[in-house]
Parts: structure tokens; sequence; C-alpha cells
């Protein structure tokens, strides 16, 4: 009777297996159709009404299902697939966002499905650019804190050893599905996560400074002091010996002679600091980076002879800056920032650190006749050393081994391998390490590499047509002020590079923060009537001090005086 039983219970799963994959068969070509429907994500109830159905079946279907539906709609055309399926998900998804709360099982379930598609995108190679996953309404709608809070606690609760696939379905925060974010609303995770991280340093510091009979305010900040002439060194052994305080709110002083520079540091003093840090870390002659005129950007030096120290103190700053709210302006190709977020580097790297490089391997790779007799190349490196050609050998006995047609791609692997991880292997771990010492939390791990790069160095393309239309006045000026159209109509007549060394003047920084000049606010002071005193700026409050000068001539002449000599709390 049990094995009666037991060939009933096997016979019946096998009918609803059977069943299934009937159901199927005729159910995944539906969907494709339907999934195609231009009116998927319409502000109409039946495009609303169709695409909360769509999304329902789609992501109850199995796992196999799910991956074969969305391989077939990532092969249509990239018009298709990108145009009516991710936009019309996109569309479903900006409209609930103004009930974000009363419809957030509906916008978990449909980001759920989006995912589906969004790694689809990724295996294809991405015929649909990435940004038009960025849902710009939902980022703006949500309560980040709180998305960011859920998407921790789940972090705590996940056994370590477990894997993306054990993630709750549909997922519990916004996080869990980063793509979706902006990067404007990935940074200010970031900003908040380091406000808390602060505060938490800072109130830990108290309560041993008050152990210790230390007034508290003393062990509030990471002050530093440095000279000018001596801001690296300065930098490196104050930062370097005070690694438990790198998460306290920064706090840098000038002196010069022994003497404190005036100026409060409320933000403008540490942008300053940090621009000057980096153009001296750069310097040529110090021999930590090299710089690729090719490409215009700096890579570590195989041949340094520097420290792990001096490179841990980049990455210190790099994190120092991120954890503050400071864009720099640095020049690193974008695999450091992919090596930062443990991504393996790729030939296509290669090609976009030594481009030449890359081109020659290629012809080695594609070369057609007798690859050893032609190129003559042995499994070694051969690099510049001060004056000297060192050689290292890429695998052991590799100056022996002749690059043949059959080991060709393996000695291509290991020549890109030993440019962008072996040859600088201990200055890059010294710079990670320093990086992660100070931007360790978890918000680092929504971001992609190329909005790390974003959230580190800014946009560099200047639309000061953004930050006119956020800009305020103050003292007596207004938008139809004579002296205020004079100032945009100079600003609008600038060069790039003018337009940079203005935007310097102002904010301490020449380069846009995430999200472009729209996210910052300029505030234009009257400072009195018409006069021979140049403008002058408050940083820290992206503040300019602007005469009400008599003409448009005189303004452009002061104004250029004014950003070509400024340095400092005073002109140079």
């Amino acid at each position: 009777q049990r094995q009666q039983q037991e060939q009933q219970q096997q016979r019946q799963q096998g009918d609803i297996v059977v069943g299934a994959s009937a159901l199927l068969e005729w159910l995944l070509p539906c969907l494709l159709v339907l999934w195609l429907n231009p009116l998927n994500g319409e502000a109409l109830a039946i495009g609303t009404a169709l695409t909360t159905k769509l999304v329902s079946v789609t992501a109850s279907m199995p796992r196999v299902a799910k991956y074969t539906l969305t391989s077939w709609l990532v092969q249509l055309p990239p018009e298709l697939f990108g145009g009516r399926v991710v936009r019309g998900l996109q569309r479903y998804l900006s409209g609930a966002a103004s009930s974000v709360v009363a419809r957030r099982q509906e916008i978990m379930l449909a980001a759920e499905v989006l995912d589906l598609m969004f790694d689809a995108n990724n295996d294809a190679g991405c015929p649909v650019p990435l940004p038009e996953f960025h849902n710009a309404a939902l980022s703006d709608a949500l309560d980040l804190r709180d998305e960011y809070k859920r998407y921790v606690e789940d972090l705590e609760a996940m056994p370590h050893h477990s894997s993306a696939l054990m993630r709750p379905s549909p997922p519990r925060s916004i996080c869990q599905v980063p793509f979706l974010l902006t990067p404007s609303a990935k940074s200010l995770i970031l900003q908040g996560e380091a406000s808390m991280q602060k505060q938490h340093v800072v109130q830990s510091s108290a309560i041993s400074a008050m152990m210790q009979g230390i007034h508290p305010s003393l062990m509030v900040f990471l002050d530093i002091q440095v000279r000018r002439p001596h801001i690296l060194q300065d930098a490196l052994s104050q930062l370097m010996s005070r690694p438990d305080d790198l998460k306290k709110p920064l706090r840098v002083t000038f002196t010069s002679n022994g003497v404190p520079e005036e100026g409060v540091d409320e933000g403008g003093v540490s942008r300053e600091f940090f621009q000057l840090l980096v153009a001296d870390i750069f310097r040529a002659d110090y021999g930590m980076f090299t710089y690729s005129e090719e490409t215009r950007t700096f890579w570590f030096n195989p041949s340094s002879l520097e420290s792990g120290v001096e490179f841990q103190l980049v990455g210190v700053v790099l994190g120092l800056a991120i954890y503050n709210g400071i864009i720099l302006d640095v020049h690193f190709p974008q695999v450091v920032y992919k090596k930062l977020l443990g991504v393996a580097p790729t030939f296509a790297d290669l090609q976009d650190v030594q481009p030449s490089l890359a081109r020659g391997l290629l012809q080695l790779l594609q070369f057609e006749g007798d690859v050893e007799a032609t190129f003559c190349r042995t499994f070694d490196v051969e690099y510049e050393f001060y004056g000297t050609t060192r050689t290292e050998e890429l695998v052991p006995g590799g100056s022996a081994k002749a690059v043949t047609a059959a080991n060709r791609e393996e000695y291509v692997e290991r020549y890109t391998r030993w440019v962008l991880t072996d040859g600088v292997d201990q200055q890059f771990r010294a710079f990670a390490h320093g990086f992660h010492q100070v931007c360790g939390g978890v918000a680092l791990s929504l971001f992609r590499h190329d909005e790390l790069e974003l959230l580190v160095c800014g946009l560099p393309h200047l639309d000061f047509g953004e930050l006119q239309r956020g800009a305020k006045y103050e003292g007596g000026y207004s938008e139809s002020h004579g002296t205020v159209q004079s100032l945009w109509s100079v600003l609008n007549g600038f060069s790039t590079d003018q337009r940079r060394r203005f935007l310097s003047f102002v904010t301490g920084c020449p380069r846009a923060p995430v999200g472009g000049l729209g996210q910052l606010t300029l505030v234009v002071q009257r400072a009195g009537p018409d006069t021979d005193r140049l403008p002058t700026a408050h940083t820290c409050f992206n503040s300019l001090l602007l005469p009400d000068y008599a003409t448009k001539d005189k303004l452009h002449k002061m104004l250029l005086l004014a950003i070509d000599n400024a340095q400092g709390f005073g002109l140079k």
C-alpha cells in the first residue's frame, strides 16, 4: 500500500511538471508579446493594470522560465528591449513613486523584474545603456535613510557565506537593486552613512576624553595643521599617525612661519587643502605615478622607490575626500575604481591604461603568420628603472620561453595581469588599504566603478546654465539687476579653462558635483558700490561677493584678475 501511495505521488508530481512545462510553452511566448505592448507603464488605467499583471506573473514564474523570457527579450533590437520593455517598467515605477508608501509592494515586485532585465542586459554586453536603468522619480521619492537601514539589517541577518541568490524576493530595500538609484541618490546615501559614522566616532571620542579628564571639544575633530611649502610631508605625518581619528570631521589650518592663516574651516579651507595636496602628490619628481600623454591619466609607477605609506596616504586622501563630500581633480583610469570595488581587470582595461601597448598585443593575437619568428617575444616584461632597463619574468623561466601562436593568448593574459595587477601590487595594495580605512562602509557597494569615479572627481562638463538657474542673490542684487546680468554675460563668454578657474575661485573645486552644477547653489552678494576692489569669495558657502561695478568691461577685468590670482585666504 505504501508503494502504491508513493507511485501515485510520483505520478502526480510528474503530471504537475508536465502540466507546468506545457503551460510555459504557450505562456512564455504570450508574455514576450505582452512585454512589447507600447501601453505598458502609461498613466492610463489600462497601462497600469496591464503592467501590474505582467510584473506579477513574471515574478511568480520558476527561475528557469524567468531566464528564458529575459534571454528572448534582450535579443530584440535595443529600441524594442530598451524603448518598450525597460522604459515601460520605468514609467510604471515612476508613476508608482507618487504613492511610494501605499504602493511599496508593487514597486519592489517591479524592481525585482527589472533586476532580471538588468542582468540579462549585462550578460548581453549592455545593448541598453546602464543609465537607462536609473529612475530619478523613484530616487527622489524614497526615504533613502530608511532604504539604507533596511539594507544593512538584511546584510547583518544574512549568513556571511550566503550568496546573492538568498536575497529576499521581492527585495526589501531598493539598495538591493542599486541600478535603480541615480548617482546623486547613491551619493546622498553614502554621505548619510558618513554622517552616522562621524557621529558615532565623535560620541566615542567624547566619552573617552571625559574618562581622561580632557574637555570633549578637544577630541571632536581630525585637526591638522599644514605648511603650504611642506603640505605633503605635514599631511603624511599627521594623517598616518592618527588612523583611529580618520572618521572624525576634518578641520584644516594652514600655517605660515608658525602663525595660523586667517580663515575658519567651514569647508573651504579643507577643499583648498585637498586641491594643493593632490597637485603635490602627482608631481613628476616624486615618482609615485607615471603620466600618460596619450590618455592624460596617471598610473602607479612600478619603479617607484616610495614606501607603502605614501601610497596609503593617497588612498586615505581619496577616502577622506569622499567622506567629507569634497571633489578632487585627480586623473586615474577607470580600472583603479574597478579594483577598489573588487572587480578584476581585463584586457579592455589595458586598452584604457596603455592604448599603444594594447594595440600591439592585439596585433600579436590577430597575426596569421609565424608568430615566433616575426615578433621574437619571450614571456617576460622590460621596464625602465631610473635610467636602466629591468626585466621581469611572467612565468618561471619566462625569458627562455618563446611566444608562439599556440601560447600567445596566455602571454597576453599574463602581460595584462602584470601591468594592471602584479607589477604594481605593493603600491596598489597600500593605496586600497588607505582608501578602505576611511570608506569601508556598505554604502560603497551600491556604486559601479564609473559612479565611484564620478563621486571622487565630479563632472568635468560645466553647464553654467544650470548654475544660473539655481543661483540666489543677496544684498540688493536680483536676477534682473544690471550687474547680475553683466556677470552671467561675462561667465557665459568664458573659455572652459576660465570657467574651471571661476568655479574653483567660488567653490574651491574646478569640477561639478555628482548631478551637475544644478546641485550647487551659487550665492551672488552685492559687496558695495562701484570700486577698484576685486571680487572675493567664501568658498565654504559657494558665495561670490561682487561689487556693483559701473560697466560690464570693468566687471570682466576685475573678475579675471581675481580668479587668476586667488590662492588661500588672500591674493598671491
